[in-house]
């Protein structure tokens, strides 16, 4: 007899794996919106890098022009190296790291969407899983705890290119206990774009 399929998110045997309206749930779920959608969000830390980073080449810019139409005394004190060094190192250098963070977080944004909306459902299996198991108490009121197990799955499965990769995931289920969790070698469907780019459904 042939195992049933796991999920470790039960939402998404309401769709057929790769559909659109699979897509679209699994979106939901993960929270994953294109950059268009998230370019409002992203707006904020785009100008954090880039107004620093123009304030400071305007501000280095007007300083050479100055010293070049106004030449300091001979007996003048030593300029002040405060503003030039904040402007000129420490500025553009945040500036710049600020940038990177962007550009990796844009880049996994877009990964993520591309595993969406471009992902193939494989086949897999659980390598091993466990659970352990809590109780919600609402402050409000502590007759309505709800007990839930945090299931950790460990799966495998083979990639486009012929690699079997690994991968672990974790959810909190409400409808399981430990003694009902799958035992290793129950298949599990997974949405992979590459050997590097996969999740567990």
């Amino acid at each position: 007899m042939t195992p049933t399929t796991f999920f470790l998110d039960p939402e998404h045997e309401k769709s057929s794996p790769g559909s659109p309206d699979f897509r679209r749930r699994y979106c939901e779920r993960r929270k994953i919106k294109s950059f268009s959608e998230h370019l409002p969000g992203l707006t904020p830390l785009i100008l954090s890098v880039v107004l620093p980073l123009g304030m400071a080449l305007l501000v280095l810019l007007n300083r050479d022009a100055l010293v070049r139409r106004h030449p300091p005394l001979p007996d003048a004190p030593p300029p002040d190296t405060t503003a030039p060094l904040v402007f000129g190192t420490v500025l553009p250098a945040a500036s710049l790291v600020m940038l990177l963070v962007t550009v990796l977080a844009v880049l996994e944004m877009r990964r993520r969407y591309r595993l969406a909306w471009e992902g193939k459902v494989v086949m897999g299996k659980i390598e091993s899983c466990t659970g352990t198991e809590y109780l919600t108490v609402p402050d409000d009121n502590p007759l309505h705890s709800r007990p839930y197990t945090r299931v950790y799955v460990e799966y495998s499965a083979e990639a486009p290119s012929g690699r079997r990769v690994r991968g672990r995931a974790m959810r909190d289920r409400y409808d399981l206990r430990r003694e009902q969790l799958p035992p290793a070698g129950t298949p599990v469907c997974v949405l992979m774009l590459d050997e590097r780019k996969y999740d567990l459904l």
